[in-house]
């Protein structure tokens, strides 16, 4: 109806602008994760409406790990901070899974009742609520209790030592860390990684999207 709205009546009335949200990452990825050997561990840290550009990429990786020929790929955390219980649900809407075999992670296979999305599992989510409740219409679908921490927001350092520490163990030295979000956010995962990298002799290698809303 927006659309509709804004289109001109007549060819030569000229342009008519308005913003819309792409389901999808933007642009090319700066750290290579097509290569199926690269990177077994991946950290995914995303912000407000940041996860339309991280949300096919988590997807596609999901998709990568349980088809016919599985990519070897031991963890993924996806990390997501959101200010507003209406944007948590909107996000979580079924998107059209083009040609996907198996139903997506986000949202159908982490909604599912026999995903306990535990830390050990290979796929792992963390959703925080930084204002909690506060002025929700609409409680949080409850099947993502199992995923959701309130009033409070991820620690990236500890997330980024701990899928470091479950690489070591596997023998693993590189560790793919994607962020769609603020430009502080960015930075304060891009610091943290720099640091861990060399506490830690390993590599964070980190892809950001920064975004402006």
């Amino acid at each position: 109806m927006k659309l509709l709205l804004a289109a001109p009546e007549a060819r030569n009335e000229g342009k008519a602008s308005f913003e819309v949200l792409i389901d999808g990452p933007y642009g090319n990825l700066s750290i290579d994760i097509e290569d199926m050997v690269t990177y077994s561990h991946f950290v995914i840290f995303v912000e407000d409406m940041g996860v339309t550009s991280m949300r096919s990429i988590v997807n596609w990786l999901y998709s990568q790990c349980y088809s016919q020929k599985p990519r070897s790929l031991h963890r993924l955390r996806f990390i997501w901070s959101v200010s507003d219980s209406e944007i948590l649900r909107a996000a979580l809407m079924r998107v059209d899974i083009g040609r996907m075999t198996r139903d997506p992670y986000l949202p159908d296979v982490l909604l599912c009742p026999t995903t306990l999305n535990t830390s050990d599992e290979t796929f792992f989510t963390e959703i925080y609520l930084t204002r909690g409740l506060a002025g929700a219409q609409i409680p949080p679908d409850l099947r993502l209790r199992k995923c959701l921490w309130f009033n409070r927001r991820p620690d990236t350092g500890r997330i980024l030592r701990e899928m470091g520490q479950q690489a070591t163990k596997l023998g693993k030295s590189r560790i793919a860390v994607l962020v769609s979000g603020t430009e502080s956010m960015a930075k304060e995962v891009i610091e943290k990684s720099i640091r861990l990298s060399r506490d830690m002799n390993l590599c964070f290698d980190v892809h950001s999207d920064q975004l402006t809303f």
